[in-house]
């Protein structure tokens, strides 16, 4: 395997983690502040906690998503087509998804940008928003190198005509 397409896969699978910890946070923030109300002593904050805490969920889980094939795709079609229209269409897919992912990384940059000046923080607690808007941009980067590691392993297959990818 190519050193690259290997250093982009270990690295979403690493930042995995950072999902599978957040969720269990977040399980126990939310279960802790259930049972503090009953005790009229809930977490202040929690809300603003859950949301920054979603992020860390969703964004490092994406790349991964897509090294392991999670994502939706129309296998039932694609599969009837010859081998190199299959390969030819994977690469043509993972270019748009580099192009979109590329609009977004922009958006996102100038976002984090704008809250970065302007200082904005969560509703309830003074935690800046701007921090987890880029672990967003760096995680649609991520997911943008997963797309390119799609091209190359794909091509590879369409120059050596191997039909398992």
């Amino acid at each position: 395997m190519n050193p690259f397409v290997s250093f982009v896969h270990k690295l979403a699978r690493k930042l995995d983690i950072v999902s599978l910890i957040s969720i269990m946070l977040m399980m126990f923030l939310v279960a802790a502040n259930c049972i503090g109300r009953k005790f009229n002593l809930p977490i202040y904050g929690t809300y603003d906690l859950a949301c920054f805490l979603l992020v860390l969920i969703a964004a490092p889980s994406l790349a991964n998503c897509e090294v392991e094939g999670g994502h939706t795709k129309l296998d039932m079609l694609t599969s009837k087509f010859p081998f190199k229209t299959q390969r030819v269409l994977e690469i043509i897919i993972s270019i748009l998804s580099i192009a979109f992912c590329i609009v977004i990384s922009a958006s996102l940059w100038i976002r984090c940008l704008n809250h970065i000046h302007n200082g904005l923080t969560g509703s309830t607690v003074s935690i800046p928003v701007w921090p987890f808007i880029l672990i967003e941009l760096l995680s649609v980067i991520l997911f943008t190198l997963v797309c390119v590691c799609n091209v190359i392993i794909a091509a590879d297959s369409l120059k050596k005509g191997e039909s398992n990818v």
